[in-house]
């Protein structure tokens, strides 16, 4: 009579699904597209709108950024996510308020020296840099700087929707999406710097270079809180002091 032997069971090795990002992937390809063709457009009609009024295109910048913060909340629906995920919760404190702000506070001084570093070098190994960066500044103030006190309101308005909306978009979602397709959070941040950089083209390289290293220390910093709430805060007080300060140079211009 032959020995009973034990079959042992199979071990079955599971393999971790494949991630499938926050989003389905037709839907940030549509969503680039888009941002693309919005941006193009936006540029080109800057280029033709010289001293006239600037409030509807300040209206029409709104608009569009709310309107594609709904197509990623749309997004985030086809996989089962709230955008209070992409944002980082809420706050559930004073404490945590004022953390963030004061996280802000210091990330919106550091920006500015890093960036005045960054620009400083650049004007040194060239020298001829300066002139055409002056060129763009005046550019931009003369093409969207408000021109009057109406404008400048409404301006801020601008401002805080872009520090809301924008961080939404492209340290939240681009961002998050590019990290889990590339499995690398450091591909995520610069890609979304990338893009960052490229929807403000028509201020010119220099000066959107100086935007993209703005995405990037954005996205280093969304990427160190988990949360986009200090990135909001500290976007959207540049932006309101960016509105001050070209509201001013394109009255010194006229």
């Amino acid at each position: 009579m032959e020995p009973l032997t034990t079959a042992e069971p199979p071990v079955i090795i599971a393999t971790p699904p494949t991630p499938r990002g926050i989003a389905p992937v037709w839907h940030t390809l549509l969503f680039v597209a888009i941002f693309a063709a919005l941006s193009l457009g936006g540029s080109k009609r800057l280029d033709t709108s010289g001293a006239h009024a600037h409030w509807p295109i300040y209206l029409e910048t709104m608009v569009m950024q709310w309107l594609l913060v709904l197509y990623v909340v749309w997004g985030l629906h086809l996989r089962g996510r709230k955008l209070s995920e992409l944002i980082g919760g809420r706050w559930n404190s004073l404490e945590a308020f004022m953390t963030d702000v004061l996280i802000a506070v210091g990330f919106f001084f550091a920006n500015m020296m890093v960036r005045a570093v960054v620009a400083a070098t650049m004007l040194a190994v060239n020298g001829g840099l300066k002139a055409t960066s002056m060129e763009g500044l005046q550019h931009v103030a003369k093409v969207i700087g408000p021109q009057n006190g109406w404008e400048l309101l409404l301006f801020m308005g601008v401002a805080v929707t872009a520090g809301f909306c924008e961080e939404i978009m492209f340290r939240g979602y681009l961002q998050q999406q590019f990290g889990i397709w590339t499995h690398s959070t450091a591909v995520g941040v610069i890609l979304s710097a990338i893009f960052f950089c490229a929807g403000h083209a028509y201020q010119g390289w220099f000066l959107a270079s100086q935007v993209g290293l703005l995405g990037l220390m954005l996205g280093i910093l969304a990427a160190w809180r988990k949360s986009l709430r200090p990135g909001m805060i500290a976007h959207g007080t540049q932006d309101v002091i960016s509105g001050l300060l070209t509201k001013l140079l394109f009255s010194g211009a006229k």
